[in-house]
Protein backbone atom coordinates (compact mmCIF):
# COMPACT_ATOMS: atom_id res chain seq x y z
CA UNK A 1 0.00 0.00 0.00
CA UNK A 2 2.75 2.44 0.93
CA UNK A 3 4.65 1.60 -2.27
CA UNK A 4 1.54 2.26 -4.38
CA UNK A 5 0.93 5.62 -2.70
CA UNK A 6 4.60 6.52 -3.16
CA UNK A 7 4.45 5.76 -6.89
CA UNK A 8 1.20 7.70 -7.21
CA UNK A 9 2.74 10.69 -5.43
CA UNK A 10 5.85 10.47 -7.62
CA UNK A 11 3.65 10.66 -10.73
CA UNK A 12 1.92 13.79 -9.42
CA UNK A 13 5.31 15.33 -8.64
CA UNK A 14 6.65 14.60 -12.12
CA UNK A 15 3.68 15.98 -14.09
CA UNK A 16 4.19 19.69 -13.28
CA UNK A 17 7.94 19.31 -13.79
CA UNK A 18 7.34 17.87 -17.27
CA UNK A 19 5.03 20.78 -18.05
CA UNK A 20 7.65 23.25 -16.86
CA UNK A 21 10.36 21.63 -18.98
CA UNK A 22 8.14 21.65 -22.08
CA UNK A 23 7.27 25.30 -21.55
CA UNK A 24 10.97 26.14 -21.34
CA UNK A 25 11.68 24.12 -24.47
CA UNK A 26 8.95 26.00 -26.34
CA UNK A 27 10.90 29.22 -25.78
CA UNK A 28 9.76 32.72 -25.00
CA UNK A 29 7.56 34.87 -27.24
CA UNK A 30 9.23 37.74 -29.10
CA UNK A 31 9.69 40.83 -26.95
CA UNK A 32 8.12 43.02 -29.65
CA UNK A 33 5.59 40.98 -31.66
CA UNK A 34 4.74 42.36 -35.08
CA UNK A 35 1.21 43.55 -35.89
CA UNK A 36 -1.00 41.13 -37.83
CA UNK A 37 0.16 41.12 -41.45
CA UNK A 38 -3.11 39.91 -43.00
CA UNK A 39 -6.76 41.02 -42.70
CA UNK A 40 -7.76 40.00 -39.19
CA UNK A 41 -11.21 39.59 -37.65
CA UNK A 42 -11.90 39.52 -33.90
CA UNK A 43 -15.08 37.74 -32.78
CA UNK A 44 -16.36 38.15 -29.22
CA UNK A 45 -19.50 35.98 -28.73
CA UNK A 46 -21.85 37.33 -26.06
CA UNK A 47 -24.88 35.97 -24.22
CA UNK A 48 -26.77 37.59 -21.35
CA UNK A 49 -25.64 40.53 -19.25
CA UNK A 50 -23.18 39.57 -16.52
CA UNK A 51 -22.07 42.65 -14.56
CA UNK A 52 -18.59 42.68 -16.09
CA UNK A 53 -19.71 42.52 -19.76
CA UNK A 54 -19.36 46.19 -20.68
CA UNK A 55 -15.95 46.49 -19.02
CA UNK A 56 -14.68 43.36 -20.74
CA UNK A 57 -15.87 44.39 -24.20
CA UNK A 58 -14.40 47.87 -23.84
CA UNK A 59 -11.06 46.34 -22.88
CA UNK A 60 -10.79 45.27 -26.52
CA UNK A 61 -9.60 48.76 -27.33
CA UNK A 62 -6.55 48.31 -25.09
CA UNK A 63 -5.18 45.19 -26.80
CA UNK A 64 -1.86 45.50 -28.59
CA UNK A 65 -2.21 46.10 -32.36
CA UNK A 66 -5.99 46.42 -32.14
CA UNK A 67 -5.87 49.19 -34.76
CA UNK A 68 -5.40 46.65 -37.56
CA UNK A 69 -8.29 44.36 -36.52
CA UNK A 70 -11.99 44.26 -37.43
CA UNK A 71 -13.85 43.98 -34.10
CA UNK A 72 -17.24 42.26 -33.97
CA UNK A 73 -19.30 41.69 -30.82
CA UNK A 74 -21.86 39.00 -31.65
CA UNK A 75 -25.12 37.77 -30.15
CA UNK A 76 -27.26 34.83 -31.13
CA UNK A 77 -30.49 36.80 -31.51
CA UNK A 78 -31.68 40.40 -31.53
CA UNK A 79 -33.62 39.67 -28.34
CA UNK A 80 -30.47 38.84 -26.37
CA UNK A 81 -30.05 41.50 -23.63
CA UNK A 82 -26.33 41.55 -24.40
CA UNK A 83 -26.97 43.35 -27.70
CA UNK A 84 -27.50 46.89 -26.27
CA UNK A 85 -24.41 46.47 -24.09
CA UNK A 86 -22.38 45.29 -27.08
CA UNK A 87 -23.66 48.17 -29.22
CA UNK A 88 -22.68 50.70 -26.56
CA UNK A 89 -19.20 49.19 -26.22
CA UNK A 90 -18.74 49.19 -30.01
CA UNK A 91 -19.74 52.86 -30.15
CA UNK A 92 -17.07 53.70 -27.55
CA UNK A 93 -14.44 51.88 -29.62
CA UNK A 94 -15.55 53.56 -32.85
CA UNK A 95 -15.11 56.93 -31.14
CA UNK A 96 -11.49 55.88 -30.64
CA UNK A 97 -11.14 55.28 -34.39
CA UNK A 98 -11.50 51.49 -34.31
CA UNK A 99 -13.50 49.31 -36.71
CA UNK A 100 -15.98 47.93 -34.15
CA UNK A 101 -19.64 46.98 -34.28
CA UNK A 102 -22.17 44.64 -32.73
CA UNK A 103 -24.09 42.18 -34.87
CA UNK A 104 -26.54 39.31 -34.70
CA UNK A 105 -24.71 36.18 -35.85
CA UNK A 106 -26.85 33.06 -35.95
CA UNK A 107 -26.46 29.65 -37.53
CA UNK A 108 -28.17 26.31 -36.87
CA UNK A 109 -26.46 24.23 -34.21
CA UNK A 110 -26.69 23.19 -30.57
CA UNK A 111 -23.44 24.95 -29.64
CA UNK A 112 -24.46 28.59 -29.88
CA UNK A 113 -20.93 29.94 -29.43
CA UNK A 114 -19.72 27.85 -32.37
CA UNK A 115 -22.74 29.01 -34.35
CA UNK A 116 -21.98 32.68 -33.66
CA UNK A 117 -18.34 32.32 -34.67
CA UNK A 118 -19.24 30.46 -37.87
CA UNK A 119 -21.87 33.02 -38.86
CA UNK A 120 -19.61 35.99 -38.13
CA UNK A 121 -16.69 34.53 -40.06
CA UNK A 122 -18.96 33.77 -43.02
CA UNK A 123 -20.11 37.41 -43.02
CA UNK A 124 -16.49 38.60 -43.40
CA UNK A 125 -15.02 36.77 -46.39
CA UNK A 126 -12.04 39.13 -46.53
CA UNK A 127 -10.67 37.97 -43.15
CA UNK A 128 -7.62 35.75 -43.66
CA UNK A 129 -7.17 35.08 -39.97
CA UNK A 130 -9.58 35.18 -37.04
CA UNK A 131 -9.17 35.79 -33.32
CA UNK A 132 -11.89 34.50 -30.96
CA UNK A 133 -12.08 35.88 -27.42
CA UNK A 134 -14.78 34.96 -24.92
CA UNK A 135 -16.79 37.86 -23.56
CA UNK A 136 -15.14 37.73 -20.12
CA UNK A 137 -11.54 38.01 -21.35
CA UNK A 138 -9.64 41.21 -20.52
CA UNK A 139 -8.02 41.95 -23.86
CA UNK A 140 -5.87 44.67 -22.33
CA UNK A 141 -3.72 41.70 -21.28
CA UNK A 142 -3.49 40.30 -24.83
CA UNK A 143 -1.64 41.02 -28.07
CA UNK A 144 -3.15 40.30 -31.47
CA UNK A 145 0.32 40.29 -32.97
CA UNK A 146 1.43 37.62 -30.52
CA UNK A 147 -1.65 35.48 -31.13
CA UNK A 148 -1.48 35.68 -34.91
CA UNK A 149 2.30 35.51 -35.31
CA UNK A 150 2.61 31.67 -35.43
CA UNK A 151 -0.01 31.48 -38.20
CA UNK A 152 2.66 32.61 -40.68
CA UNK A 153 4.17 29.11 -40.38
CA UNK A 154 2.70 26.89 -43.09
CA UNK A 155 1.68 23.96 -40.87
CA UNK A 156 0.30 26.00 -37.93
CA UNK A 157 -3.47 26.40 -38.11
CA UNK A 158 -4.25 27.82 -34.66
CA UNK A 159 -2.61 29.44 -31.64
CA UNK A 160 -4.06 29.97 -28.19
CA UNK A 161 -3.30 31.47 -24.83
CA UNK A 162 -4.65 30.37 -21.47
CA UNK A 163 -6.94 32.65 -19.48
CA UNK A 164 -6.90 32.82 -15.68
CA UNK A 165 -9.22 34.45 -13.18
CA UNK A 166 -7.85 37.14 -10.88
CA UNK A 167 -10.79 39.27 -9.69
CA UNK A 168 -12.56 37.11 -7.16
CA UNK A 169 -15.32 38.44 -4.91
CA UNK A 170 -16.84 35.22 -3.54
CA UNK A 171 -15.56 31.91 -2.15
CA UNK A 172 -16.59 30.38 -5.46
CA UNK A 173 -14.51 32.91 -7.36
CA UNK A 174 -11.46 32.10 -5.29
CA UNK A 175 -11.90 28.35 -5.74
CA UNK A 176 -12.37 28.79 -9.49
CA UNK A 177 -9.29 31.02 -9.73
CA UNK A 178 -7.22 28.42 -7.90
CA UNK A 179 -8.53 25.64 -10.16
CA UNK A 180 -7.80 27.53 -13.40
CA UNK A 181 -4.55 29.06 -12.26
CA UNK A 182 -2.98 26.96 -9.50
CA UNK A 183 -3.63 23.26 -10.10
CA UNK A 184 -2.76 20.46 -12.50
CA UNK A 185 -5.95 21.43 -14.33
CA UNK A 186 -4.74 25.01 -14.84
CA UNK A 187 -4.55 25.51 -18.59
CA UNK A 188 -1.11 27.20 -18.60
CA UNK A 189 0.17 23.89 -17.17
CA UNK A 190 -2.30 21.39 -18.64
CA UNK A 191 -1.72 22.69 -22.16
CA UNK A 192 1.94 21.69 -21.91
CA UNK A 193 0.95 18.14 -20.96
CA UNK A 194 -1.50 17.95 -23.88
CA UNK A 195 0.36 19.70 -26.73
CA UNK A 196 -2.30 18.89 -29.33
CA UNK A 197 -5.07 20.57 -27.33
CA UNK A 198 -6.68 23.96 -27.75
CA UNK A 199 -8.60 26.00 -25.16
CA UNK A 200 -11.03 28.27 -26.94
CA UNK A 201 -11.33 31.22 -24.58
CA UNK A 202 -8.65 33.17 -26.47
CA UNK A 203 -7.24 31.82 -29.72
CA UNK A 204 -6.44 32.71 -33.32
CA UNK A 205 -6.72 30.60 -36.44
CA UNK A 206 -5.81 30.66 -40.11
CA UNK A 207 -9.06 30.74 -42.01
CA UNK A 208 -7.98 28.74 -45.07
CA UNK A 209 -6.49 25.91 -42.99
CA UNK A 210 -9.48 25.71 -40.66
CA UNK A 211 -11.87 25.76 -43.63
CA UNK A 212 -9.91 22.93 -45.24
CA UNK A 213 -10.32 20.88 -42.06
CA UNK A 214 -14.01 21.74 -41.57
CA UNK A 215 -13.05 22.91 -38.10
CA UNK A 216 -15.80 25.43 -37.42
CA UNK A 217 -18.61 23.12 -38.54
CA UNK A 218 -17.20 20.35 -36.33
CA UNK A 219 -18.17 22.28 -33.20
CA UNK A 220 -21.83 22.88 -33.94
CA UNK A 221 -23.30 19.72 -32.34
CA UNK A 222 -20.87 19.22 -29.44
CA UNK A 223 -20.20 21.04 -26.17
CA UNK A 224 -16.48 21.51 -26.77
CA UNK A 225 -16.17 23.43 -30.02
CA UNK A 226 -12.50 24.08 -29.29
CA UNK A 227 -11.78 20.38 -28.74
CA UNK A 228 -13.64 19.51 -31.96
CA UNK A 229 -11.61 22.13 -33.82
CA UNK A 230 -8.35 20.73 -32.44
CA UNK A 231 -9.32 17.19 -33.49
CA UNK A 232 -10.23 18.34 -37.00
CA UNK A 233 -6.92 20.17 -37.40
CA UNK A 234 -4.91 17.25 -36.07
CA UNK A 235 -6.65 14.92 -38.54
CA UNK A 236 -5.42 17.16 -41.39
CA UNK A 237 -1.87 17.25 -40.06
CA UNK A 238 -1.90 20.87 -38.84
CA UNK A 239 -0.19 22.05 -35.67
CA UNK A 240 -1.55 24.10 -32.76
CA UNK A 241 0.68 26.44 -30.76
CA UNK A 242 0.23 27.45 -27.12
CA UNK A 243 1.53 30.88 -26.12
CA UNK A 244 3.35 31.43 -22.87
CA UNK A 245 1.67 33.17 -19.95
CA UNK A 246 -2.01 33.87 -19.57
CA UNK A 247 -4.56 36.59 -20.17
CA UNK A 248 -6.99 37.69 -17.44
CA UNK A 249 -10.70 37.12 -17.05
CA UNK A 250 -13.21 39.61 -15.67
CA UNK A 251 -15.51 36.82 -14.42
CA UNK A 252 -16.50 37.29 -10.79
CA UNK A 253 -19.41 37.32 -8.35
CA UNK A 254 -20.38 33.66 -8.83
CA UNK A 255 -21.93 31.20 -6.41
CA UNK A 256 -20.26 27.86 -5.81
CA UNK A 257 -23.20 25.85 -7.15
CA UNK A 258 -23.12 27.82 -10.40
CA UNK A 259 -19.43 27.05 -10.77
CA UNK A 260 -20.02 23.35 -10.12
CA UNK A 261 -22.51 23.38 -13.01
CA UNK A 262 -20.03 25.25 -15.21
CA UNK A 263 -17.17 22.83 -14.62
CA UNK A 264 -19.49 19.83 -14.89
CA UNK A 265 -20.30 21.06 -18.40
CA UNK A 266 -16.59 21.28 -19.17
CA UNK A 267 -16.09 17.73 -17.90
CA UNK A 268 -18.94 16.51 -20.08
CA UNK A 269 -16.77 17.69 -22.96
CA UNK A 270 -14.06 15.33 -21.77
CA UNK A 271 -16.55 12.52 -21.31
CA UNK A 272 -18.03 12.78 -24.80
CA UNK A 273 -15.08 13.98 -26.88
CA UNK A 274 -11.94 12.55 -25.29
CA UNK A 275 -12.83 8.91 -24.77
CA UNK A 276 -12.18 7.58 -21.28
CA UNK A 277 -10.12 10.48 -19.99
CA UNK A 278 -12.85 11.53 -17.57
CA UNK A 279 -12.09 8.38 -15.57
CA UNK A 280 -8.46 9.47 -15.08
CA UNK A 281 -9.54 12.51 -13.06
CA UNK A 282 -9.60 10.76 -9.66
CA UNK A 283 -6.06 9.47 -10.18
CA UNK A 284 -4.57 12.64 -11.63
CA UNK A 285 -6.40 15.89 -10.94
CA UNK A 286 -7.97 14.68 -7.68
CA UNK A 287 -5.02 12.49 -6.75
CA UNK A 288 -3.48 14.82 -4.17
CA UNK A 289 -6.65 14.84 -2.10
CA UNK A 290 -7.19 11.09 -2.37
CA UNK A 291 -3.61 10.35 -1.35
CA UNK A 292 -4.00 12.72 1.60
CA UNK A 293 -7.19 10.95 2.72
CA UNK A 294 -5.43 7.59 2.43
CA UNK A 295 -2.61 8.99 4.55
CA UNK A 296 -5.07 10.04 7.25
CA UNK A 297 -6.48 6.53 7.48
CA UNK A 298 -2.97 5.06 7.50
CA UNK A 299 -1.89 7.41 10.28
CA UNK A 300 -4.36 5.72 12.65
CA UNK A 301 -2.33 2.50 12.48
CA UNK A 302 1.07 3.67 11.29
CA UNK A 303 1.49 7.30 12.35
CA UNK A 304 4.92 7.88 10.82
CA UNK A 305 4.03 6.32 7.47
CA UNK A 306 0.67 8.08 7.35
CA UNK A 307 2.18 11.47 8.05
CA UNK A 308 4.81 10.84 5.37
CA UNK A 309 2.09 10.07 2.84
CA UNK A 310 0.18 13.24 3.79
CA UNK A 311 3.36 15.30 3.51
CA UNK A 312 4.10 13.87 0.07
CA UNK A 313 0.60 14.69 -1.15
CA UNK A 314 0.85 18.24 0.21
CA UNK A 315 4.24 18.82 -1.41
CA UNK A 316 2.96 17.51 -4.74
CA UNK A 317 -0.11 19.76 -4.55
CA UNK A 318 1.93 22.84 -3.67
CA UNK A 319 4.37 22.08 -6.49
CA UNK A 320 1.54 21.83 -9.00
CA UNK A 321 0.18 25.16 -7.79
CA UNK A 322 3.60 26.85 -7.94
CA UNK A 323 4.33 25.62 -11.47
CA UNK A 324 0.85 26.53 -12.73
CA UNK A 325 1.14 30.04 -11.28
CA UNK A 326 4.58 30.47 -12.83
CA UNK A 327 3.48 29.27 -16.27
CA UNK A 328 0.49 31.60 -16.05
CA UNK A 329 2.73 34.61 -15.58
CA UNK A 330 2.27 34.90 -11.82
CA UNK A 331 -1.22 36.40 -12.13
CA UNK A 332 -2.94 34.12 -9.57
CA UNK A 333 -2.54 34.29 -5.79
CA UNK A 334 -4.01 31.23 -4.07
CA UNK A 335 -3.82 30.28 -0.39
CA UNK A 336 -3.86 26.70 0.88
CA UNK A 337 -7.61 26.96 1.71
CA UNK A 338 -8.16 28.16 -1.89
CA UNK A 339 -6.31 25.11 -3.22
CA UNK A 340 -8.43 22.81 -1.07
CA UNK A 341 -11.60 24.57 -2.22
CA UNK A 342 -10.47 24.18 -5.85
CA UNK A 343 -10.06 20.43 -5.41
CA UNK A 344 -13.47 20.18 -3.76
CA UNK A 345 -14.99 22.18 -6.64
CA UNK A 346 -13.41 19.87 -9.21
CA UNK A 347 -14.59 16.75 -7.34
CA UNK A 348 -18.16 18.04 -7.17
CA UNK A 349 -18.07 18.87 -10.89
CA UNK A 350 -16.62 15.46 -11.75
CA UNK A 351 -19.31 13.70 -9.72
CA UNK A 352 -22.02 15.76 -11.43
CA UNK A 353 -20.60 14.98 -14.88
CA UNK A 354 -20.54 11.25 -14.12
CA UNK A 355 -24.11 11.22 -12.82
CA UNK A 356 -25.92 13.37 -15.39
CA UNK A 357 -26.69 13.35 -19.10
CA UNK A 358 -27.80 16.99 -19.04
CA UNK A 359 -26.17 20.39 -18.80
CA UNK A 360 -27.48 23.94 -18.71
CA UNK A 361 -25.56 26.40 -20.89
CA UNK A 362 -26.53 30.06 -21.25
CA UNK A 363 -30.00 29.24 -19.94
CA UNK A 364 -30.56 26.34 -22.38
CA UNK A 365 -30.96 22.77 -21.18
CA UNK A 366 -29.00 20.30 -23.32
CA UNK A 367 -29.10 16.51 -23.32
CA UNK A 368 -26.35 14.13 -24.38
CA UNK A 369 -27.16 12.01 -27.39
CA UNK A 370 -25.36 9.22 -29.25
CA UNK A 371 -21.88 9.77 -30.59
CA UNK A 372 -21.10 12.71 -28.32
CA UNK A 373 -23.69 15.01 -29.91
CA UNK A 374 -25.89 17.25 -27.76
CA UNK A 375 -29.47 18.36 -28.27
CA UNK A 376 -31.68 21.06 -26.81
CA UNK A 377 -35.42 20.85 -26.33
CA UNK A 378 -35.80 22.94 -29.46
CA UNK A 379 -33.96 20.28 -31.49
CA UNK A 380 -36.29 17.46 -30.53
Amino acid sequence: MIALLALWTALLLVMPLVALQRARAAGRPPALPAPPNRPTLLVRPCAGTPPWLSEALRSTGDAAFVESVQIRFTVDAATDPALPVAEAAAAVLRARGLDARAMVASHPGTNRKAAQVLACVAAHPDAAQVVVADADVDLASASFGLLCGPLSVSDVAAAWQAVVETRGETPGDRASAALLGASLHAFPLLGRLDPGGLVGKLFAFDRARVDAAGGLEAGLSVLGEDMALAAALEARGFRIVQHAGAARSFARGRAMDDLVARYARWLQVIRTQRGGRLWTYPALFLGHALIGVAGLFMAVFQPAAGLAVIAGALIARLLAAAVAVRLGGGRVRASLPDLIAADVLLFRAWRAAVRSREVVWAGRRLQRGPGGAWFSDADT
